[in-house]
């Protein structure tokens, strides 16, 4: 990816964020909104490569134990009536005749994110701070936002 790009993508992820005033609604999913507090770029396109892999963000949400991964289950769980007893099984064969609902986890807030803010870009990761350890040991990172110290960086960092 050529600088240029990685800073367009940059500069689109960062007025999406300022759009909705860092307050993503997700009514449909496990939380009803993720907020964010700050966000910075890291990685090569931080360092000024003029080829960057790819456009890295890291992002410090307000905390209300949103989790980036859904719990797995191994079988859908799956409830039905015999006679006058409700059962819920997870595992093995049913035979037919016998009521079943497929009872399914809402949506991941933090997956719909991270779908709608990197829509429109290539090669962009998303990184949660606090979910990756890595976040204290950058030597190169700049806050985008709530301000963008990036932009007003001289020389090879500006836009």
């Amino acid at each position: 990816m050529k600088r240029q790009t990685a800073l367009r993508n940059l500069d689109k992820i960062i007025q999406k964020v300022r759009s909705i005033n860092g307050i993503y609604p997700t009514p449909l999913c496990d939380f009803d909104f993720v907020k964010v507090q700050r966000m910075w770029v890291f990685g090569s396109v931080a360092k000024g490569s003029m080829e960057p892999d790819d456009l890295d963000i890291f992002i410090e949400l307000y905390g209300h134990g949103l989790s980036w991964d859904q719990p797995r289950l191994k079988a859908k769980r799956k409830v039905f009536r015999k006679g006058s007893d409700l059962g819920v099984f997870t595992h093995g064969s049913y035979k037919k005749g016998r009521v079943r609902n497929h009872i399914e986890l809402p949506p991941n807030a933090l997956k719909e994110f991270e779908q709608w803010l990197t829509k429109g870009t290539k090669k962009t990761s998303i990184h949660i701070v606090g979910h990756d350890n890595i976040f204290d040991r950058l030597d190169c990172k700049y806050l985008v936002y709530p301000r963008n110290d990036f932009k007003t960086i001289g020389g090879c960092h500006a836009y």
